[in-house]
């Protein structure tokens, strides 16, 4: 399926550029879709490792939280 195949290209991609703000949108759509959002997140804490947060990974964080029922984190 064309999304699952999107969820692996940017798993991918957020490996090698934890804090592009296109990977991290396309990583968020795509796991919106797949109801994949915890996965999302623990590939996106993976990625980041000891890395300070950037606004574009926050934001990322935040809307993965939101969709995971996990709102008062998402802050």
């Amino acid at each position: 399926d064309v999304h699952t195949r999107a969820w692996d290209d940017f798993v991918r991609a957020l490996a090698a550029a934890p804090d592009d703000a296109a990977t991290l949108d396309g990583l968020v759509r795509a796991a919106l879709l797949l109801k994949r959002a915890s996965e999302a997140l623990a590939e996106l804490d993976q990625a980041a490792g000891a890395r300070p947060p950037t606004a574009a990974r926050l934001v990322a964080r935040s809307k993965l939280l939101a969709a995971s029922g996990s709102r008062g984190d998402a802050r």
